[in-house]
């Protein structure tokens, strides 16, 4: 079997290990975590409405500025195509997975050798965040895979190959649009790399110049489109957001130990398996670029410095902010593992991976495995009763209380809500007369603080676990299944 001579199979195998490592179990109900439910929310609102520019954040009920909106804007567009539900949802992180690890094996294969490409692109997947964080609908994997494509073009372009200046651009613009301050580490590490290089005459090549103006202007273009039409300040709150935000306030998962060598150790405890061979692809990538010539080994060496070194400096870190990273250091772990194995133990190792993926296929679709943690899994199981109450109801307002305003927004079909955050709020707005049928949901626990004459009034339609749908409404009454 002509494995080693023919790229196609290794790259089969990178496929069919991605699509069952990514998209295995994806369709599983409540795994959306609380900022993935709140991105999806938000897309659902800006595909049902189509209000595309100054758009609407149905969690916070107000403007979204958290982040730039290419990735609300495509899940919008999956959600119209596609229809909404959580295998949409979380599509584009999936495919921007799938997509990462592919181009991972292309640049390995042009960096050195189809072995590295191989060696990168599995022990990318098999990074502790790629696999979890793909099956989310957040903005990490989209800004991974725009980065990745970002510096493989400008690899590509300091091979001879200027044009591809313009694809660095492009990419930088759509990873800027991803995940904002993020997205401009390609500019940045192409900038070091140059200077590193004494390529000084590159950094005014009007190529390398006008893959820098793609990569900014639309940027401004958007920002100033939001303020013309909209008179918003979106800029500076997103700027406050995402850079203030990061650079001064301390972390609300770390707030009382951030300290500076963080990602050293998150490193240490999420990466330790292939950090070893990241290290040592490390060594020899230095060594492989001084040798002389151009081969460009330098950029991932850079590039999986730059994101640990750069957020060290920020008072907020979490352990998924360098996530850019590891398609660089997946990058030296592929020469790594291609310097320490032999070319026979190279092609055991492939048939291994061919054997493993068949295994594990065959264990997930026979067994009924369960390898996900349910989240929020109260309003995905009451989401059907609540619906047909809503819909039988007619004219109504639904009031949500103290559960999480993501998940309700993205699975309750009505958007005529209020949210509060606490059962005295709610009982002052129950006090209050209304000729629309009102329907509450809310935990038990804030039920019962609710006094016992507002409570007479109120017929519990559905329960699960520790959380109810209530309704004050006389013509609905029986509970729902």
């Amino acid at each position: 079997m002509p494995v080693k001579n023919n790229h196609a199979f290794l790259l089969a195998y990178i496929i069919c290990m991605a699509l069952m490592m990514i998209f295995a179990f994806s369709w599983n109900t409540a795994t959306l975590d609380g900022d993935s439910y709140m991105y999806a929310a938000t897309a659902r609102h800006v595909a049902a409405t189509g209000q595309w520019l100054n758009i609407y954040d149905p969690s916070y009920d107000g403007q979204f500025y958290y982040h730039f909106p290419l990735v609300i804007w495509l899940t919008a567009l999956l959600f119209k195509f596609f229809g909404t539900g959580l295998f949409t949802a979380k599509l584009l992180s999936m495919a921007s997975a799938l997509f990462a690890a592919v181009l991972i094996f292309y640049f390995g294969r042009r960096l050195k050798n189809i072995w590295v490409g191989f060696f990168a692109a599995w022990s990318f997947l098999l990074t502790n965040h790629v696999a979890r964080l793909s099956r989310q609908c957040r903005m990490d994997l989209p800004v991974t895979f725009f980065i990745a494509l970002a510096m493989f073009a400008f690899y590509l372009a300091q091979k001879g190959r200027r044009g591809y200046y313009l694809l660095f651009g492009l990419a930088s613009c759509l990873a800027i649009f991803s995940k904002d301050i993020v997205g401009t580490a390609p500019l940045v590490i192409a900038v070091l790399y140059l200077l590193i290089r004494f390529r000084f005459k590159e950094l005014f090549h009007p190529l390398f110049l006008a893959g820098c103006l793609i990569a900014v202007v639309p940027v401004l273009g958007w920002i100033f489109l939001e303020h013309k039409l909209y008179g918003s300040t979106l800029f500076e709150k997103w700027y406050a957001w995402n850079f203030k935000h990061v650079a001064f306030s301390p972390s609300f998962a770390d707030r009382f130990d951030v300290p500076w060598y963080y990602y050293i150790r998150a490193l240490l405890d999420k990466y330790w398996y292939f950090l070893p061979f990241a290290l040592h692809g490390g060594y020899l990538a230095i060594k492989e670029e001084f040798k002389g010539g151009n081969n460009g080994w330098l950029i991932p060496v850079i590039w999986a410095v730059f994101f640990p070194f750069v957020f060290s400096f920020g008072a907020q870190k979490l352990h998924y902010f360098i996530l850019p990273m590891y398609p660089a250091s997946a990058l030296l772990a592929g020469l790594s593992l291609n310097r320490l194995l032999s070319e026979g133990a190279k092609f055991k190792f492939a048939k291994a991976v061919k054997y493993i993926i068949i295994a594990m296929t065959l264990l997930m679709l026979c067994l009924p495995l369960k390898l996900y943690k349910p989240r929020f899994e109260e309003v995905f199981k009451m989401a059907p009763a609540i619906n047909a109450a809503l819909k039988q109801a007619g004219d109504h307002e639904l009031m949500i209380c103290r559960v999480d305003r993501g998940s309700a927004f993205f699975y309750l079909s009505t958007d005529n809500y209020r949210y509060f955050k606490d059962a005295p709020s709610l009982e002052q707005a129950l006090s209050a007369p209304s000729l629309k049928a009102r329907f509450i949901y809310l935990p038990d626990a804030e039920f019962r603080k609710i006094p016992e004459g507002l409570r007479r009034g109120l017929t519990i339609l559905c329960r699960y676990k520790e959380h109810l749908f209530v309704t004050d409404s006389k013509a609905i009454s029986a509970r729902l299944p």
